[in-house]
């Protein structure tokens, strides 16, 4: 029953959309995790953690959180995990506008999803890339990492609503970009495809 809690704990934190609620289930998860030790859990537990923090702004909490899971996940040889980390590094430091960091994790994230198939990783990890040549200006480059994140969401035969997610963000960052290009047609085209999505997939945050 512990473990089967905890993994349900995991998924809880995973598509609650209340950030504190994420948190509250994190720590419950932890605490059981102290007496059913799973490394491959606990670090997936602490990655999230990592997450939550960053959606309240809270980016030392977060980089404490992605720092000891990514120990834990290297320890256990659990590349998914170390992969996920270094995603979550690059966002932390992306959303702190230190982009030369963000660049790096985004870059070896990538690297390591490629290396698992993960085509889901890798999407989000072009996302990041996008988001950052968006913020420093350079819009073509931008657009480049972010229309082929697209193409690999689109591209997936089943998408699950995490992916969907997925889709509907990078959809919104390329509207983004147009708007930053003064292409208002497009951006708004982008804007209306995320908010369908969202709607659907009734996310509150992204209506």
């Amino acid at each position: 029953p512990g473990k089967e809690r905890i993994e349900m704990l995991v998924q809880s934190i995973k598509t609650t959309q209340e950030p504190k609620q994420a948190i509250t289930y994190g720590h419950e998860a932890l605490e059981l995790l102290k007496r059913y030790p799973d490394p491959k859990l606990q670090a997936d537990v602490l990655i999230n953690l990592c997450a939550s923090e960053q959606f309240l702004g809270e980016y030392d909490n977060a980089m404490g959180y992605v720092q000891q899971g990514y120990e834990i996940a290297q320890e256990a040889g659990y590349k998914k995990g170390s992969a996920d980390a270094m995603y979550y590094f690059g966002r932390n430091y992306y959303y702190q506008g230190v982009y030369p960091q963000a660049t790096i994790y985004a870059s070896q994230a990538r690297q390591w999803y490629e290396e698992l198939k993960d085509q889901v990783g890798i999407a989000r990890a072009l996302n990041t890339s996008g988001l950052i040549h968006w913020r420093l200006g350079n819009y073509p480059r931008a657009m480049e990492y972010l229309l082929d994140s697209c193409k690999i969401y689109e591209n997936l035969k089943s998408l699950n609503k995490q992916a969907r997610l997925g889709l509907a963000y990078t959809y919104n960052n390329i509207g983004l970009v147009y708007l930053a290009m003064k292409n208002y047609p497009r951006a708004r085209q982008y804007f209306l495809e995320a908010g369908k999505i969202h709607e659907i997939l009734e996310n509150k945050w992204g209506i």
